[in-house]
């Protein structure tokens, strides 16, 4: 039994790391935010016993979870569901003391991953396709491919060219292209190419350890 310091001390991690990882998805940096999120999972069950034993607080979800289950779908980090499954499985109590059904949300998940993979899949195979033939194309529903392409191209992964009420969609996955990319933490921009734009890199001004955000085709 853990004592009402131990989960003090888990409450207060918790919310350090949430933080940060919110610091990083208000930045557009969502893949450090989804490592931040993740690092919060030793210290959810703790985190969750401290706030119902002694701040008789009630918990709809989770924020770290949620940012997990918004980011690594669409990132194809499939080892991040798999880590929340576990975490899940091991600490029943949980998702049994959140209002929402968290399980039901990671099932979502994965199959937001797999219309994710079928996207990606289709664009590739037709590159410059119209966005409003996806659901001729692929079945499902038109707003949640909608969706997943304004995210990519948010993230700098998918060119949107309008046209005719709707959109042509790219991949910009040339890794060899030069583009213009800015720094999310403090805005600096400038020609890289492609690749130097899927990792974590320093920042040439602010020194941050940042995922620069691709702005155009250079």
């Amino acid at each position: 039994m853990a004592t009402k310091e131990e989960l003090a001390s888990d409450s207060a991690q918790y919310e350090s790391l949430l933080e940060t990882a919110r610091f990083h998805l208000g930045q557009g940096n969502h893949l450090q935010a989804l490592d931040f999120a993740i690092l919060t999972f030793p210290y959810i069950d703790g985190m969750m016993q401290f706030g119902r034993k002694y701040a008789q607080r009630e918990f709809e979800t989770i924020g770290a979870i949620e940012i997990v289950l918004r980011c690594a779908p669409l990132h194809f980090v499939t080892e991040s569901l798999t880590a929340l499954h576990e975490l899940l499985t091991e600490k029943k109590r949980i998702n049994k003391n959140t209002q929402q059904d968290l399980k039901e949300k990671l099932a979502r998940a994965r199959e937001q991953l797999q219309m994710a993979y079928r996207l990606w899949s289709h664009i590739e195979r037709h590159p410059d396709c119209r966005q409003d033939d996806l659901r001729k194309s692929l079945g499902g529903d038109q707003d949640t491919w909608r969706s997943i392409a304004e995210y990519w191209a948010s993230v700098g992964v998918l060119q949107r060219t309008p046209e005719s009420n709707s959109y042509r969609l790219r991949l910009l996955t040339e890794l060899d292209d030069a583009v213009v990319a800015k720094c999310p933490g403090c805005g600096v921009s400038g020609k890289t190419k492609k690749s130097k734009c899927l990792d974590l890199v320093s920042c040439p001004k602010c020194k941050q350890s940042v995922q620069f955000v691709i702005l155009s085709l250079a």
